[in-house]
């Protein structure tokens, strides 16, 4: 899967200016690289369909991803879990999807949203 730097990027520099530390230091990055299924933005917030999340999501991303079980669509908006036809449906934005195929930029990621750094450098 090709994944679109330029907007995982651009992801990533909205969320900058809305996220709180807070919510930052509420990441563990420890669970996703040992396979922790919930997103970046369920960690969060807790809950991906919470409000806060919403927020951060509507105002940050602009491409989503569906995996229905058959693999991952993408799609340009939310679709919520349909728990009739597909009751493990899950959505991810395409940061968390980067996230989840480069488990080694996740805390060069965190830096630059925390500002510990001002350069973000992902390949």
């Amino acid at each position: 899967m090709e994944i679109d730097l330029k907007k995982v990027r651009k992801e990533i520099r909205k969320l900058k200016k809305l996220v709180t530390t807070e919510e930052l230091n509420k990441f563990n990055v420890d669970a996703i690289e040992n396979g922790d299924l919930r997103g970046f933005y369920t960690q969060l917030t807790g809950h991906f369909f919470s409000d806060r999340a919403q927020k951060l999501i509507n105002e940050s991303a602009t491409l989503f991803y569906q995996d229905n079980g058959l693999g991952l669509t993408p799609r340009n908006k939310i679709i919520p879990p349909n728990f009739m036809t597909y009751p493990n449906s899950r959505n991810f934005t395409l940061l968390e999807v980067y996230m989840a195929y480069n488990h080694d930029k996740i805390n060069h990621i965190l830096k630059f949203l925390k500002s510990e750094i001002k350069q973000l450098n992902i390949k």
